[in-house]
């Protein structure tokens, strides 16, 4: 095995050796501090930053040296390439294969809650489990599900993984999965824990979509309010037009009439009045309110606000003034209402 310094070049050879000959000489002395510079009188050891190498035991290294370095450095190689296997191995044969078995045995408890449920004997067997469970000093509360019941019946006190199990089966029903089919739909949704945060972003999606409903239905519900304080009323002949099936058009709450607007006398002319039905409602009322982002609460507030200021300033029928009084008007908040325009957004 050559070393090398039999592969450097005669002369590249000569200048490696004269300044290794110069490190070993050099003497570092600072100027800015004179009386330190005198005191100091050793060497400075420049190797000592690249290894615990001195430059003593250095001048006593052989070629046949870096051979063993050389081996030692293979022989590391080979003991973590052995180390790679066995943790290659071990993924296999205990996660990959553990985790099946656990898909297998989900899938069998499965099976077993559907066929409990499908018992004509299915409240006496869950009655019976409740009291085993109560006789292992294991918690069954009144509103445990009958799913919680059977899994822990069989999977004993631990309770965290009795909610994992349920939670799974839950989804599974929730899915109208059968039991055959479980293994392969948790294996493919990335298993057990990727299903967790699936469904927590679908419920965490489904919350904000009843949120922006509740919020549009405030916005409708400050509109159908506005009609009381208008001061602008006309008689039109005409019918209008409808743009949906007949029940979306009789849930709908406005007719629009599209006009166009004279310069000359500075009035208004109606050409048609329109019945879009509710849904295309919903998609002007987001349209109109898609500037304001005041919370549901402070929207709720203002909606009560404003309808109690409709009832004292005597604009609408006491009828529906009883009607707000018996209903949204009793759900008084402590929030103090900030006026929103929603035609301005």
């Amino acid at each position: 095995m050559t070393t090398i310094e039999q592969n450097l070049a005669p002369e590249v050879l000569e200048k490696v050796r004269a300044s290794l000959m110069v490190t070993d000489k050099v003497n570092i002395i600072t100027n800015s501090n004179p009386k330190a510079a005198e005191t100091l009188s050793e060497e400075v050891n420049v190797d000592s930053f690249f290894g615990t190498t001195t430059k003593e035991q250095a001048q006593e290294f052989k070629p046949e040296d870096v051979h063993k370095k050389d081996q030692e450095v293979m022989l590391a190689l080979q003991e973590c390439d052995a180390l790679t296997n066995q943790a290659a191995q071990f993924q296999e044969e205990f996660v990959v294969r553990g985790n099946l078995a656990l898909y297998k045995l989900l899938s069998d408890i499965y099976s077993f809650t559907l066929k409990v449920r499908l018992s004509e004997y299915h409240h006496h067997i869950i009655v019976a489990m409740k009291s085993a469970l109560k006789d292992r000093d294991i918690k069954v509360q009144e509103n445990t599900s009958e799913t919680m019941i059977i899994v822990k019946y069989i999977v004993g006190c631990d309770r965290k993984r009795a909610s994992n199990y349920a939670r799974i089966l839950e989804i599974a029903t929730k899915e109208n999965l059968a039991a055959k089919d479980l293994v392969d739909y948790i294996s493919r949704r990335g298993g057990i824990g990727q299903i967790y945060v699936t469904e927590q972003e679908s419920a965490a999606k489904q919350l904000g979509e009843k949120s922006q409903e509740k919020r549009l239905g405030v916005f409708r519900e400050m509109l159908v309010c506005k009609e009381w304080e208008s001061t602008i009323d006309f008689a039109y002949d005409g019918k209008p037009h409808l743009h949906s099936d007949e029940d979306d058009c009789k849930r709908s709450d406005f007719t629009f009439f599209m006009a166009r607007y004279d310069r000359s006398k500075g009035t208004y002319r109606i050409l048609h009045a329109h019945n879009f039905g509710e849904k295309f409602e919903n998609q002007i009322i987001r349209f109109m309110t898609k500037g304001v982002k005041a919370s549901l609460e402070t929207l709720e507030a203002n909606l009560r606000a404003y309808c109690q200021k409709l009832i004292d300033t005597q604009k609408v029928p006491e009828v529906i003034a009883n009607i707000w009084r018996k209903g949204r008007l009793q759900l008084t908040a402590n929030q103090h209402a900030k006026p929103i325009d929603i035609a301005q957004g």
